[in-house]
């Protein structure tokens, strides 16, 4: 079998026994693979991602809130079933966000993975996409599923005089 690595994506050419049958595949590249499940097909697509926001379920492409700017915002993304594990980023706009990976492999090899960022709002947050990827060697395209947030900002606090007696 011959490996070659050209740009972002993994062509195998496979013999058969009787040398007389060659074929190709052609795998996207996201990060080391293990040539043996090439081989053997095993490969698993994982199931789109979910978002969570705060432990509760949210639907794709809504726009949530309103939330006041300083406060703490809990955004979670979980994919299983995917083999090997996909990688999950998160993302706000074109920035991808700080956040903590879990991984759990189930009995028959496939993954469960959740990734959860924390971060505080501020009004640069309004009306911001919050992107959750997921990326496998299984797909040749990342699925993605996405929020808005309303953000509410906090007014600066002015104190007034009120005179109550005006001389003329």
């Amino acid at each position: 079998m011959l490996i070659n690595i050209i740009e972002t994506r993994i062509y195998c050419f496979f013999i058969d026994d009787s040398k007389s049958h060659k074929y190709r595949k052609s795998y996207p590249y996201k990060y080391p693979i293990n040539v043996e499940e090439l081989r053997h097909g095993k490969l698993v697509k994982p199931k789109p991602p979910d978002l969570y926001v705060d432990g509760r379920p949210v639907q794709n492409a809504t726009t949530l809130g309103p939330y006041t700017e300083g406060s703490t915002f809990i955004l979670d993304c979980r994919s299983s079933g995917g083999r090997p594990p996909p990688l999950i980023t998160l993302w706000n706009g074109t920035r991808t966000l700080s956040a903590k990976s879990h991984v759990e492999t189930t009995e028959d090899g496939a993954s469960d993975v959740i990734v959860t960022a924390r971060f505080v709002l501020s009004r640069w947050d309004l009306e911001s996409r919050l992107e959750c990827r997921v990326q496998s060697n299984a797909t040749l395209a990342p699925m993605v599923k996405w929020i808005k947030l309303d953000i509410h900002g906090k007014c600066p606090f002015y104190e007034f005089t009120v005179l109550s007696s005006i001389l003329f």
